[in-house]
């Protein structure tokens, strides 16, 4: 499951609008990939994976012996390997997760006058890392648009370069629809009783017992 979510309205970047048909059953109907940036802080890694931020960067100041202030959030402003990929990175090898409520808002305070998406699929695009402490996300929103009217699928060919305001809402059912699943923890129902004796007496324990059974095999009858 992903973290990349924006709950609240955000603003943000239409840096690209694609408009393609696909097939809905044996139906081609028309859909939209809307891509889109952000630039902020580092901390916007977080929502792409909370290992990237101290991974790509660090805080030189506090390595050299800066006390650092209680209770706030780790301060990380150089870049670890400036050099690295230029700042640019893919992520993801190409995951898309359906089951996301993609909101245009235009801020009327209408909910009727915003464009409301149920059932989009999204993916991270790439992120570029600053020395600073800054960072930029780019990511994709797709999704059928054979229930929008003309009217609003004009609307969002003519998003590209624009600054929008969106909301990014996850369902209690995301899924990955494309791309490689990451591997389930394995649950105490799925392990067998030689997992369980492992993990209480160590891998020893089993050459230990088959040392045993191949001194049993030479002790006299």
């Amino acid at each position: 499951m992903m973290n990349f979510q924006f709950p609240e309205v955000t603003e943000c970047k239409a840096t690209n609008v694609n408009v393609r048909r696909e097939f809905h059953g044996d139906e081609r109907v028309p859909a939209f990939d809307l891509t889109f940036s952000k630039e902020g802080s580092n901390e916007l890694l977080d929502l792409i994976d909370p290992a990237l931020r101290t991974t790509l960067y660090f805080n030189a100041a506090a390595d050299q012996g800066q006390a650092a202030m209680p209770d706030v959030l780790a301060v990380l402003p150089n870049l670890r390997v400036p050099k690295l990929n230029a700042g640019k990175f893919k992520y993801g090898d190409k995951d898309k997760w359906k089951g996301f409520r993609f909101v245009l808002d235009y801020g009327l305070g209408d909910a009727q006058s915003n464009i409301d998406v149920a059932d989009t699929t999204v993916q991270v695009v790439e992120f570029e890392c600053k020395e600073g402490g800054s960072c930029v996300i780019k990511w994709k929103v797709s999704f059928e648009a054979d229930k929008l009217s003309d009217e609003l699928r004009g609307r969002l060919t003519g998003l590209t370069d624009e600054t929008v305001f969106i909301q990014l809402i996850p369902s209690s059912n995301v899924q990955l629809v494309s791309g490689k699943q990451p591997k389930a923890a394995e649950s105490e129902e799925d392990k067998d009783a030689t997992d369980l004796f492992r993990e209480a007496h160590g891998d020893d324990s089993e050459a230990d017992a088959d040392a045993d059974g191949e001194d049993s095999d030479d002790s006299p009858e």
